[in-house]
């Protein structure tokens, strides 16, 4: 997984990659582990996919700056990045 920019003010792309074909589950999650927002969820097909996070949560307000972190989950598989949100 790639995250640029990092740290970032406003939005950040999210470059990451699937080996395997099966559902996957791509969450913001705050400094306390608490899920802000699901970018994506599904079943994806093995590839490279890219999104972009605007700093807002799941009901679309804007979060404060701070220290969050990209967690992917696939099949068996976690990865996390922190990244950080200035403004």
């Amino acid at each position: 997984m790639t995250i640029a920019p990092n740290p970032f003010s406003g939005a950040t792309f999210i470059k990451y990659q699937v080996a395997r074909p099966g559902p996957i589950k791509l969450s913001i999650l705050d400094a306390t582990g608490r899920r802000v927002r699901t970018l994506a969820q599904g079943i994806h097909r093995p590839g490279i996919y890219g999104l972009t996070w605007d700093s807002r949560d799941d009901r679309f307000r804007q979060v404060p700056r701070g220290v969050y972190f990209v967690r992917l989950v696939s099949g068996g598989h976690t990865a996390s990045e922190k990244i950080l949100l200035m403004r």
